[in-house]
């Protein structure tokens, strides 16, 4: 199909949700919303993952900390080490930094 295939096949939770802050940046210092909204897409998908239940491996809004990159499945069980506790702070903090908005995806994620 013409894209690049990843140089890794999985990666954690926490490495997954944490590019939105930077992008977030990266989209406000060139003035190019295309950057925020390429990596809001991973919150977008973690969010329907969670409102799915992503075949029975997503409970009361705890993921586990592997995600496969090409097809978006999950593996290992959840956790709050460094695998994944990274990912609920990033949740915070990207919620935060977009003004606290009340109807916010990232936000429920993070309160589940």
């Amino acid at each position: 199909d013409g894209r690049a295939q990843p140089k890794k096949l999985k990666t954690s939770i926490a490495e997954a949700g944490s590019l939105q802050l930077e992008f977030g940046r990266l989209s406000e210092a060139t003035g190019d919303p295309k950057f925020a909204r390429a990596a809001a897409r991973a919150h977008e998908f973690f969010f329907k993952q969670m409102k799915s239940g992503a075949k029975g491996k997503v409970h009361n809004g705890l993921f586990p900390v592997t995600v496969g990159l090409m097809q978006g499945e999950f593996s290992g069980r959840p956790s709050f080490g460094s695998a994944g506790d990274s990912f609920y702070e990033y949740l915070l903090k990207c919620w935060l930094a977009v003004g606290r908005p009340k109807d916010s995806q990232v936000l429920e994620m993070y309160t589940a």
